[in-house]
């Protein structure tokens, strides 16, 4: 999947000006609390793949695994020190590319 902004992130008049003209305001970032690479995008692709096994030894048991992987390519750029809200500290965040992958093992029993 992917979404993509048009326009300019320097253009008011254009998606991409507007959300980032926008994200920049309501965090108060200036050049003080942004490192020298930061570029604001809001474009991104996300990636998901998984797969699952199950087993059937004998009726109303089944043995399940789930494998999965997540990645999101996000493409904002740089750090910025933020005071986001609730239980989240102030600090400098970088802005990059996450992935999370995880395995589910199940055993169900219907009677």
């Amino acid at each position: 999947m992917a979404v993509r902004y048009g326009g300019s992130s320097t253009d008011v008049t254009t998606g991409k000006g507007q959300w980032c003209a926008n994200y920049i305001a309501s965090n108060k970032l200036t050049a003080a609390n942004t490192s020298a690479d930061f570029s604001c995008n809001p474009d991104y692709n996300v990636v998901f793949a998984g797969i699952v096994t199950r087993w059937t030894p004998v009726k109303n048991l089944t043995f399940s695994a789930e494998l999965g992987y997540f990645h999101l390519d996000q493409k904002f750029s740089g750090t910025a020190t933020l005071t986001p809200s609730a239980r989240k500290p102030t600090t400098a965040y970088e802005y990059k590319d996450q992935d999370t992958a995880y395995l589910n093992v199940r055993v169900q029993r219907n009677f």
